[in-house]
């Protein structure tokens, strides 16, 4: 049975599109559950499907297709999308409460929420920006899950500006009393928020110490979580590679093919088989010559987590019972095939490369999570040496010339064009048929003086040579691969690099790490420059919003906090921390601080009229508490159905949603507390002091 890559894409977008509409509808229970209003969940809702379709719309435009990365950014983005909304509802039923539905009063509560929406709108959008500073794989795939999101939070708050005012209006106009029914649970809880927070004002050491505990905490389970470039695929596939002596032709390996491949399609749930006989020597040099002792499988498995346990199992069994073979199985990446180790060894003399790369064989076979440890070397073909010996050549009125002459003439085939070659002229030969043994060549009359045979006067010998000979900018190198079987590529590629430490290696040689190790060092690097740049836009955005320096400054101090659940909910997931990982923590940035600025623009107002700092920010948080809950449980909700990984959805992009939710979480709830606490320490230290 062939794999059907087409089979696999249609169920993966089917299984997001499903995680999208679930994630809306949980986001719109859970705003009905704060409102109390069918009507007022309609109006707030409503910016999902338009934000959306606009997005889409915009998409088009830059001829970006639907598929994985988009779905899942609109999965992502679906919580989102509808903060702005939630805002401005909320803001335009609390106070009509008091004054009725009329134009001047939804106008009026719309502006009010404006400047701040649009300031945590414009902050989101703009932490993807320095995703155009990350390079190569990274910068490239994850360019539309980047578009995506930024669209349709552009979308999403153009319709809270417009259509949800006007949705208001035509379903509420002319009508008094409240929309959403209060009540006294609500302002109970306003009133313990402030007691919370009056109470924990005057505990500052207590409160501190409690954030720094849960800073080093978030540390500790970071530093412990397996590490890898991205997820296993989301369709569960496992690489096998089998490798066979040199007396096997294709036929035979074919035969043996055709045997591994009912054995597999034997094995417990498997969906596919897809093999190949022959290919090139090595795997990660696709324009290498063709090694027709070398066979490929790629085997469907039901389940990602039954991949990870075949691949051990079918790993022994096949080394076991179908030899001379040799086996190498992987869990497969379509993002890096395999991750695998490769160490480039080069300078010095090739004995010296060669030396070393064995020397590096064996060292890594003492790693645990390492299989297939191989290197360049090892792929040899055999050739016959003729080594003129010159004394005994003279005897007999020969020059070396002369011999290699005669041999080359004696060869059957026949000659194609010579060729140049580093500087030196080449001619060949091709024959079909002919078989010429050693024995006849060492046999070969040479015409001396008297005659002689080659083997008189020269060495000949049958030698291994390599298959080819790599170079990189013009200087030779071997290299040597492994296969990293674990899930924990990081702490396996940190073995790697002690080992490598350990070898006394001869004396001109240099080990250069230039697989997955620099794959992963760049990927990071790169995203942990971009979450810096962000962090700066989102600094320069509210510094530029707000006209006050330390509003933003007690806004960043939240940020860290958004790492604590990131890492809690990696750890409970059994996730690695990859480049998704990251990703979701870059979105963290402009998300966690939305709220923020939600609550400090209210406080800003506050205090411009003339109320204390101390009571604008306890009056900000208790108005604001409602809409800010409702924010962050809504984006929570909405990327519940997706952090879950219900079914065969999106690794990446599930990836990517625990993050955003145990981040959200744990920011959310320390924003709420330590975003006044902290601007009310600064405005003592700065402002106070000075005045």
């Amino acid at each position: 049975m062939a794999y059907n890559a087409q089979a696999e894409i249609q169920s993966t977008l089917s299984v997001m599109m499903r995680e999208v509409g679930l994630g809306a509808v949980v986001a719109i229970i859970v705003i009905f559950l704060f409102l109390q209003s069918v009507r007022a969940t309609a109006v707030a809702a409503i910016s999902i499907p338009t934000s959306i379709a606009l997005a889409l719309l915009i998409l088009s435009r830059y001829h970006i297709s639907l598929n994985i990365m988009t779905l899942g950014a609109m999965a992502v983005a679906t919580g989102r999308v509808v903060d702005d909304a939630i805002v401005v509802t909320e803001n335009i039923f609390r106070r009509a409460r008091r004054q009725g539905y009329t134009m001047d009063l939804i106008r009026d509560a719309a502006a009010q929420v404006g400047r701040a929406i649009t300031a945590s709108t414009f902050t989101t959008v703009a932490v993807f920006l320095p995703l155009g500073l990350v390079r190569g794989i990274v910068g490239k795939v994850f360019e539309p899950f980047a578009l995506t999101v930024m669209w349709s939070l552009m979308a999403s708050l153009l319709v809270a500006l417009t259509v949800v005012p006007a949705l208001t209006y035509l379903l509420y106009r002319g009508q008094e009393g409240p929309a959403i029914r209060s009540g006294e649970r609500e302002q109970k809880l306003r009133q313990g928020y402030q007691r919370f927070l009056r109470a924990l004002w005057d505990r500052p050491f207590l409160t501190g110490g409690t954030a720094l505990l849960l800073l080093a905490l978030a540390g500790y389970m970071g530093s412990h979580l397996p590490v890898a470039f991205v997820p296993a695929d989301e369709e569960p596939r496992i690489a096998v590679i089998a490798r066979y002596p040199q007396s096997f032709d294709l036929a035979e390996v074919d035969g043996e093919v055709q045997k591994i491949d009912d054995f597999l399609l034997q094995q417990e749930r498997v969906v596919s088989v897809q093999s190949v006989a022959g290919g090139s020597g090595n795997r990660r040099f696709q324009s290498g010559p063709t090694d027709e002792r070398q066979a490929s499988f790629l085997v469907t498995v039901a389940s990602q987590e039954l991949a990870q346990s075949l691949a051990g199992a079918w790993r022994e069994e096949l080394n076991r019972s179908f030899a001379p073979g040799q086996f190498a199985v992987t869990v497969y990446s379509s993002w890096t095939q395999t991750d695998t180790v490769e160490l480039l060894v080069r300078g010095a003399g090739a004995a010296e490369r060669a030396e070393a790369a064995r020397m590096i064989r064996r060292g890594l076979q003492d790693v645990a999570g390492l299989e297939d440890i191989r290197d360049t070397l090892e792929e040899t073909s055999p050739v016959v040496q003729v080594k003129v010996r010159g004394e005994e050549a003279s005897r007999y009125g020969l020059t070396a010339g002369q011999i290699l002459k005669t041999v080359h003439d004696a060869l059957p085939g026949v000659e194609i064009s010579p060729f140049p070659l580093a500087g030196r002229t080449y001619t060949l030969k091709v024959q079909e048929g002919h078989d010429l043994t050693l024995q006849t060549l060492s046999s070969l009359a040479l015409p001396g003086r008297p005659e002689v045979p080659l083997d008189q006067v020269a060495d000949v010998r049958e030698v291994q040579e390599p298959l080819a000979i790599y170079r990189r900018d013009g200087e030779p190198f071997a290299m040597v691969q492994a296969d990293v079987v674990a899930q924990d590529v990081g702490a396996v590629l940190k073995k790697v690099d002690e080992k490598i430490r350990e070898l006394s290696l001869p004396a001109g040689i240099q080990v250069d790490d230039v697989g997955i190790t620099l794959t992963i060092a760049e990927g990071f690097g790169d995203m942990t420059r971009a979450i810096g740049v962000a962090i700066l836009v989102v600094y320069i955005i509210m510094l530029m919003s707000f006209g006050d320096a330390l509003i933003p400054l007690a806004i960043l101090i939240s940020l860290p906090f958004a790492a604590v659940g990131a890492m809690v909910g990696l750890a409970l997931t059994h996730l690695t921390l990859s480049i998704p990982a990251l990703i979701g923590l870059l979105m963290l940035v402009g998300i966690v601080v939305t709220n923020a600025i939600v609550l400090m623009d209210r406080f800003h107002h506050q205090h411009l009229e003339g109320l204390p700092v101390r009571e604008a920010l306890l009056e900000a948080s208790a108005t604001r508490l409602r809409p800010i809950l409702m924010t962050a449980l809504a984006t929570i909700g909405a990327l519940t159905p997706l952090g879950l990984g219900l079914g065969q959805s999106s690794l990446i992009g599930q990836t990517v949603a625990v993050v955003v939710i145990g981040g959200l979480v744990t920011s959310t709830l320390l924003s709420l507390v330590l975003v006044p606490l902290t601007y009310e320490l600064l405005h003592r230290l700065f402002v106070g002091r000075r005045a």
